[in-house]
């Protein structure tokens, strides 16, 4: 695919079939050797998996893969939560729990049934985009990195563990982009289980 002046389109429209993204994969975690030759500096590899100072979560044009997440609420979230309404008492409970050290936003969702009107709120303010989720912070390296596509196509490469994992999908309509039942965000995670 090209852009309107004729170069390669880069950022986004990347056709291929599985086997040959598999090998992007397994050449990425070969550190950048093919066939017994460097094709890459083993150093642009690192670079590219050292999280950003913009948001931990993205390296060089990699979506970064951790094993333990814990989620934070800052100053910024808890500001919006209040101007938005939401209970008094969602917001104390989220501080209390968060002061746990292994606290995940959506375990503390799982075991809160007594804030379920507060939940619905919050997903509904969210969906609308008028507060922010919650910061989920990782815990410690990176343990691999990814590339994510549309309607959840995925190219997930977890060097710790020599895996290579790719998961593609014809998208069937326009309405599949959104469809999270499509996307399979735990992809990745599951891939760690192996």
């Amino acid at each position: 695919k090209k852009d309107s002046v004729a170069n390669p389109l880069c950022m986004a429209g990347l056709r291929m079939n599985a086997v040959d993204l598999i090998k992007i994969g397994q050449f990425l975690l070969d550190e950048g050797f093919w066939q017994g030759h460097r094709l890459l500096s083993q150093r642009w590899i690192k670079e590219s998996m050292t999280p950003s100072t913009l948001n931990e979560n993205y390296g060089l044009l990699w979506w970064l893969n951790y094993s333990t997440w814990v989620t934070k609420v800052r100053g910024e979230e808890l500001i919006a939560y209040k101007a938005a309404g939401l209970p008094k008492s969602f917001i104390k409970a989220l501080l209390e729990s968060q002061l746990k050290s292994d606290f995940i936003f959506y375990q503390f969702r799982k075991n809160r049934n007594d804030l379920a009107s507060a939940f619905e709120k919050f997903d509904k303010l969210y969906a609308e985009k008028k507060i922010p989720y919650p910061h989920q912070v990782p815990i410690g390296p990176p343990i691999g990195f990814s590339a994510q596509g549309a309607a959840g196509q995925k190219l997930v490469i977890l060097s710790k563990s020599k895996i290579v994992g790719v998961r593609q999908r014809i998208k069937r309509n326009v309405a599949d982009e959104g469809n999270e039942k499509i996307k399979l965000d735990d992809f990745p995670k599951l891939l760690m289980a192996l």
